[in-house]
């Protein structure tokens, strides 16, 4: 009788343990198989702003601790992503834009917003999406999307995500005169730690026009003339090791801001991705939905453990 229990309890263990590795590897294989739909509802309380054009590129990866890791075109880039407050997801998303105009990087997809101000883009692998757009004159008034990070990480099957993207509205800039300014600023470091100089490219609507030296002497700043009406963008070349850049742009005013190492984590269940989910239509969090990646080794781990119980058992009854 005793070797009867034995055998059941065997054969039980070894059931769960089948069970638990079937579990482990099911989830391994869904979140890599996983594919979202992402819609942009292109809106403002004045405006419905169809024929706009809109991009989405994939930047980043969440990785098995929660954090991101930039991926994909922007892997190298010396951006960090490990601050998600509103703030610092903001800056990141401008400085991912920068460098995707100024660097030229095709988008991942692109799409014209329809008579509704909407467009979709489907069958989109999961992960950290940089979105961006062209702005539009509507009525003597233009309207410029603000980037975005939004993430799609669905928890098994497709996931349907709606996200309403931030605008500034601003009237249409005349071809008058203005003096621009780049600024170069310092963070978190020395001056020991600071190269003695950087090179700066001017870009004007894409193309570049211009390299300019930063250092001591001036200020670490430079002023140029241009058009109100052209788009002025920078990137810093070489940036020194142990530094991650931001670019900030405030009207003809642009800051290059260097921060020396890593900055202070904040949960993602704080960040802001410049936009507003249908599900959260007060906006203030990254759309997500996580997954417990944990469970993976957890699971395996159980398994093996009562594999071996199992096999000791039936070697016992032999």
């Amino acid at each position: 009788m005793k070797i009867k229990s034995e055998k059941l309890l065997g054969l039980a263990v070894f059931i769960i343990a089948a069970v638990l590795f079937s579990v482990s590897a099911f989830t391994v294989y869904a979140s890599s198989d996983n594919y979202g739909t992402l819609t942009l509802i292109c809106k403002t309380d004045d405006a419905v702003l169809s024929g706009m054009d809109m991009k989405i590129y994939y930047a980043a990866s969440r990785q098995s601790d929660g954090s991101f890791k930039l991926d994909g075109n922007f892997a190298e880039y010396p951006v960090l992503l490990d601050d998600m407050s509103t703030s610092a997801l903001g800056e990141a998303a401008v400085t991912l834009e920068n460098y995707a105009v100024v660097d030229n990087i095709t988008p991942d997809l692109e799409g014209i917003t329809d008579s509704e101000g909407e467009v979709v883009f489907e069958n989109l692998p999961t992960g950290l999406y940089l979105v961006t757009g062209e702005p539009v004159d509507i009525d003597g008034m233009r309207y410029t999307p603000a980037a975005a990070l939004v993430e799609l990480d669905p928890d098994g099957g497709e996931l349907d995500l709606s996200v309403y993207p931030k605008f500034t509205v601003s009237e249409i800039p005349s071809s008058e005169a203005v003096e621009y300014r780049v600024v170069k600023l310092w963070e978190n470091d020395s001056e020991a730690s600071r190269p003695e100089s950087i090179t700066v490219e001017l870009y004007c609507n894409g193309e570049l026009r211009e390299n300019v030296i930063l250092n001591d002497d001036n200020g670490w700043s430079y002023q140029w003339q241009g058009a109100a009406d052209e788009q002025w963008r920078v990137k810093e070349i070489d940036v020194a090791q142990g530094y991650h850049v931001s670019y900030i742009a405030e009207e003809a005013l642009i800051e290059i801001v260097n921060k020396y190492g890593d900055t202070t984590t904040v949960d993602s269940s704080e960040a802001d991705a410049s936009s507003e989910t249908e599900s959260n239509p007060g906006g203030g969090n990254l759309p997500q939905t996580g997954m417990f990646w944990w469970s993976v080794p957890a699971f395996s781990a159980a398994g093996l453990i009562l594999a071996a119980i199992g096999i000791k058992l039936n070697s016992k009854e032999k």
